[in-house]
């Protein structure tokens, strides 16, 4: 079946090559001050797609929309989580300044492995049909988070690569659980072309994931590669949800025109049939009899021609 939406994402694509051209030119500036707007407006724009998740009826299972909704409203949380730990924080929230060169990085890993986790255990669950509560899923990606973040506080006291202590190990099976995901959401895309817009966003998401692979640093031009990539693919995801419910809309329109003229014709013959009864009843002769011969009805003109009034049985 040949994709709906590839000439967005090559769009998109083309946006985010040339974002990554500008950022290679930038030098080893530093962006601390971007990577916090890239935080915070890669959290709100999760969270505008789980509201949007939320609010439409697409042709889908009501089940898989609370589940995916549920895991953009979760990655949304780590995301801002993220953020504000980078805040400099005084006063009462000073001890967060203290901790925030542990606690900064140990959110870094939940804040990118909830979402690809999320869809995969949806996907997992509308294919086989489940009636699993959204409560229990919620609760589910929740302790996932927790242990994702427990086990972020312990790698880098084992591991030292420069940057974080945890980017290189954790990277690479987050570039593997994409791959999986954009490769199970892409067959499926027939079925609903919210799958592909899912799919087309995972594609994006890898990429800006990949640059992760090159940081050295927190605020350097890789991380920002890689806030920006998020940023296009939750850009892209808005543009193809926006593109179905005017889609929907359309067709929902077409179909309430298409069944009012129904309904006119409909009206129309019924009044054609009342009409031509009417005439038939004053101009014909019209007699009913039983199998025994007696008159059970007879109308006006039968009766003045006849002499018979009607017989109503």
């Amino acid at each position: 079946m040949q994709s709906k939406y590839l000439s967005n994402f090559l769009w998109f694509l083309l946006l985010y090559a040339l974002v990554i051209s500008a950022l290679l030119g930038a030098g080893e500036e530093k962006f601390e001050h971007l990577h916090l707007v890239l935080d915070i407006s890669n959290a709100m724009l999760s969270l505008l797609l789980m509201l949007f998740l939320l609010g439409e009826q697409y042709q889908i299972q009501p089940n898989v929309r609370e589940y995916l909704a549920i895991g953009f409203g979760i990655a949304a949380a780590t995301e801002l989580l993220h953020a504000l730990i980078g805040i400099e924080w005084g006063g009462w929230f000073a001890w967060i300044q203290i901790y925030s060169g542990t606690l900064r990085p140990a959110t870094w890993p939940p804040s990118t492995y909830v979402l690809p986790l999320a869809m995969a255990w949806t996907f997992w669950l509308a294919k086989r049909k489940s009636a699993l509560r959204p409560a229990l899923f919620a609760a589910g990606i929740a302790l996932l988070t927790a242990g994702l973040f427990a086990l972020s506080l312990m790698l880098p006291r084992y591991v030292d690569t420069g940057i974080l202590g945890i980017q290189r190990p954790t990277q690479v099976p987050l570039l593997l659980l994409w791959a999986g995901v954009i490769a199970a959401y892409w067959r499926e895309r027939h079925t609903n072309p919210l799958y592909e817009g899912l799919a087309l966003m995972g594609v994006l998401l890898f990429l800006s994931d990949l640059c992760m692979l090159y940081s050295t640093s927190p605020h350097e031009k890789f991380t920002m590669m890689a806030h920006a990539g998020k940023m296009i693919a939750y850009t892209l995801l808005h543009v193809i949800q926006m593109r179905i419910a005017a889609e929907d809309s359309r067709g929902r329109s077409a179909a309430e025109s298409a069944l009012f003229l129904e309904k006119e014709c409909l009206q129309a013959t019924l009044n054609e049939l009342r009409h031509q009864k009417f005439a038939l009843d004053q101009h014909a002769i019209v007699g009913i009899a039983d199998v025994h011969g007696t008159i059970t009805y007879a109308n006006k003109m039968l009766c003045e021609i006849s002499g018979y009034w009607r017989i109503l049985g």
